[in-house]
């Protein structure tokens, strides 16, 4: 058999083989493929979730697995709608007292000032610092990014621990749901709707007491 796809010379008769032109249409329609995938990535979202890019915003360089605090986006929607939907990115700051379960672990040395990658979900190493008992989760220190801390319960689940050590190596996953809080009733007289006024508490480690979240209301479910 001949060669279905051999070139053809000026004033050749040009006669395409069923086989040949299946070939071309196939090829054009990957290319056109390609080309909205390369559009898609440009003008839509980032395809991996559980990173984020983050600039070094806490005065000093980072070494990798360093703790930050997510705080707005780097680039807005306003500023830069596509480069806002292309790819998912936060000021990286100092963990403070209300950052709770934003933050992420540096995957990479940041350098202050400068932007790199952090894991925000899923799974990642992180060192953790242990007081007298290991808990199964953790949480950011206010003021620290070298390490998260042990408690009870927590933004983060240990899923892996080291056994001994003030500071562990660990392994984490992004666990917002991984909270106990108590609601405290402050009043045994209902409002009008029949509802009694109260506060939402999460206990804290640190000080060893609950502190309050939020206000709330609540009803008798006895009656």
């Amino acid at each position: 058999m001949g060669d279905k796809f051999h070139k053809v010379m000026p004033g050749d008769p040009l006669k395409i083989p069923a086989e040949a032109w299946n070939a071309l249409v196939d090829l054009s329609q990957a290319q056109k493929n390609q080309q909205h995938d390369l559009l898609s990535q440009a003008e839509g979202t980032s395809r991996q979730n559980n990173l984020a890019k983050v600039r070094n915003q806490t005065g000093v360089d980072l070494d990798r697995f360093s703790i930050v605090a997510l705080g707005t986006p780097i680039i807005t929607p306003a500023a830069n709608l596509r480069e806002f939907k292309r790819q998912t990115s936060f000021q990286g700051l100092v963990p403070g007292a209300t950052s709770g379960s934003r933050f992420g672990v540096l995957l990479e040395p940041l350098k202050n000032n400068t932007i790199g990658t952090a894991a925000v979900a899923g799974c990642v190493i992180a060192r953790i610092a242990v007081g007298l008992t290991a808990y199964k989760c953790a949480e950011t220190l206010s003021g620290q990014t070298g390490y998260l801390r042990s408690v009870p319960h927590g933004p983060a689940s240990v899923l892996w621990i080291e056994p001994s050590g003030e500071v562990r190596w660990a392994v984490i996953r992004f666990d917002d749901a991984n909270y106990e809080e108590i609601v405290f009733i402050t009043s045994n007289i209902p409002d009008g709707n029949g509802y009694y006024p109260g506060v939402v508490q999460k206990f804290d480690v640190t000080t060893k007491s609950w502190n309050t979240a939020f206000d709330c209301k609540v009803v008798d479910a006895n009656k």
